[in-house]
């Protein structure tokens, strides 16, 4: 198949998906992210009551850092589609928590810490 047959158009379901990220994102992400960047000592990034863990709270009551797990163990179950676009989203809304979350995600399914509760300072 060449680029030419390729189909780029989203189902419904993307588009909606999409959009609740995008809302989601600006509405929390964006604003927590401009916060952050603020704090003039990096320390308090990572303190106890910092607005980033209810960030990370947020954004793991909706799934987001079990994206391409199957329902069968709590995941979403998502297309290789649906976690770009909402990667994409992260990374429009605020790329420094993009990369933390999914860095601190990864770490967070370590044999050395299996659980995949990171919002924990």
């Amino acid at each position: 198949m060449g680029i030419r047959e390729l189909n780029v158009d989203l189902t419904e379901e993307h588009v909606a998906l999409r959009d609740a990220a995008r809302k989601f994102l600006e509405e929390v992400w964006r604003p927590a992210s401009i916060a952050l960047d603020k704090l003039s000592d990096p320390q308090e990034v990572i303190v106890k009551n910092s607005i980033l863990w209810d960030v990370v709270r947020k954004t793991q009551e909706l799934g987001y850092h079990k994206m391409p797990f199957s329902k069968a163990v709590g995941g979403l179950e998502l297309d290789i589609l649906s976690m770009s676009l909402i990667s994409e989203e992260m990374g429009w809304a605020a790329p420094d928590l993009a990369v933390s979350l999914a860095a601190a995600d990864a770490l967070a399914k370590t044999p050395e810490r299996p659980k995949w509760d990171v919002a924990q300072p």
